[in-house]
């Protein structure tokens, strides 16, 4: 009978051993699980947040500008070499197109030198640097010249200025073209504004839209006197990347160029996003302002504002260029 009751008792001490080992597994067990299910609401969580910030590196690589750059004529003292006056146009353009480069690459954009210097004639130099813009796939074509003609040996007071060529009215070079003239106004030069040639040649036979940009006059001594090839470089490419670092030479004149140049009204205006990875909507019309939020490739905006190729929907202000106007 003892020995029957001590059985039972070594019997019932083992169970309970038993199932408290089992329990205190099973409390491990479910104490491990939910910290993978942590773990995992974490990651869930955070998926949005790393998913907007791929979104805004993805659109600052789009803001970065391709381009390819070159001086349109033989350096000085070679046949086909450009125009010569108080200023030398082959000299300069070089000095200008190498500074704009250098400044282009250390804000960390693609720019290539196209410049051609052992052409045979001017249509032999032309050809060849055509044929070494069409090896790139860029954004813009830039070639750098000096102009001639106005022929102001004594300096009257007034600059004969800046104008930039493109093949057509419809040139997708012509908005860079048209900021070009007003960052280089800026520095003092008259604007004489976005023009079309249909007769120049690199602008109708390189693959991407191109412009020509005419700095300013050899032979105008106002001009002479007021241009440098670092100051001119940095508001060239401050028309080709939207970014104005250029301070203005004339207040009064500054006032009455934002006055017409900054906000344009078009209440009627509809776009649809073209970024595949699709489009920041930023605080202010420029990549310096921060990202409100991202726009979906294909999404609808209503542009009620424009200024200086940004548009201004009910979020904020996107970059025109990444959208199709509908």
């Amino acid at each position: 009978m003892l020995e029957s009751v001590i059985v039972g008792v070594l019997s019932l001490a083992g169970t309970v051993i038993g199932s408290f080992s089992g329990m205190r597994l099973m409390s491990y067990r479910i104490e491990q699980l939910e910290k993978k299910v942590d773990k995992h609401n974490n990651f869930a969580e955070r998926m949005p947040v790393v998913e907007e910030k791929m979104k805004v590196y993805e659109h600052r690589i789009e803001d970065l500008e391709m381009s390819e750059m070159h001086a349109g004529h033989n350096p000085d003292g070679k046949v086909a070499c450009g125009a010569t006056g108080f200023l030398k146009e082959s000299t300069e353009a070089r000095n200008v197109k190498n500074a704009a480069i250098k400044s282009l690459k250390a804000a960390g954009h693609t720019a290539y030198d196209c410049t051609v210097n052992n052409g045979t004639s001017q249509g032999d130099i032309l050809r060849k640097i055509v044929a070494k813009c069409n090896v790139h796939t860029v954004d813009v074509d830039v070639s750098i010249h000096l102009n001639c003609g106005a022929g102001d040996k004594k300096g009257n007071g007034k600059t004969t200025g800046v104008e930039v060529y493109i093949a057509s009215e419809n040139s997708k070079a012509k908005e860079k073209a048209t900021r070009i003239c007003k960052e280089i106004a800026k520095l003092g030069f008259k604007n004489r504004g976005v023009k079309v040639r249909k007769d120049l040649y690199v602008l109708n036979h390189t693959k991407a839209p191109a412009l020509l940009v005419e700095c300013c006059f050899v032979d105008d001594k106002d001009d002479a006197k007021l241009f440098d090839a670092g100051k001119m470089a940095k508001a060239i490419v401050a028309g080709l990347t939207g970014k104005s670092t250029v301070a203005p030479a004339h207040k009064t004149e500054t006032k009455t160029e934002t006055k017409t140049a900054t906000k344009k009204k078009d209440s009627s205006k509809t776009v649809k996003v073209t970024a595949k990875s699709g489009l920041n909507c930023r605080k202010g019309p420029g990549t310096k302002y921060g990202t409100v939020m991202a726009y979906p490739y294909g999404s609808t905006l209503k542009i009620t504002e424009e200024t200086n190729g940004w548009g201004k929907t009910s979020k904020g202000w996107v970059k025109l260029e990444y959208t199709k106007k509908i």
